[in-house]
């Protein structure tokens, strides 16, 4: 029964996002995260957890700064509260839609199999910290 309803769940988002959405750089609306009962890298998956064990290592420090204070990329890691900001923020800049992880952009380039637009560059998240992402996300993403 729970498995039906886990399917269910997962057709009801797909479903709810826009099949017309040009905001994806795969031209898909929605993507495929992680199943529900995948493991987390941080248990509970909290942003700031996220943040620092996740985000802040792969995206905005040591080799991988694309996302730090002098990235010219919109997006920036270099403050918990300015990536928490813009990821969730209001209007066309959000990049997280909270409790949709299928439709969230942040998960389109997680999830992306193209180089040229997955996140982070030159590599992929492990399977755990995609996870983590995903149930902070499904979640409601909150800060």
């Amino acid at each position: 029964m729970r498995s039906y309803v886990l399917v269910s769940l997962a057709f009801a988002a797909l479903a709810a996002c826009s099949s017309s959405s040009n905001d994806s750089p795969s031209g898909a609306a929605c993507v495929a995260v992680p199943s529900a009962d995948c493991k987390p890298l941080v248990d509970p998956p909290t942003f700031d957890a996220i943040y620092t064990q996740i985000l802040r290592p792969s995206c905005a420090s040591g080799g991988a700064s694309c996302h730090g204070a002098a990235a010219a990329s919109s997006l920036s890691f270099s403050s918990a509260d300015e990536a928490y900001a813009m990821l969730v923020g209001q209007g066309d800049g959000a990049r997280v839609v909270p409790g949709d992880a299928t439709c969230s952009q942040l998960m389109k380039r997680i999830m992306s199999d193209d180089p040229a637009v997955r996140m982070p560059r030159g590599s992929q998240l492990s399977e755990p910290e995609t996870c983590a992402i995903t149930k902070w996300i499904a979640n409601g993403a909150p800060r």
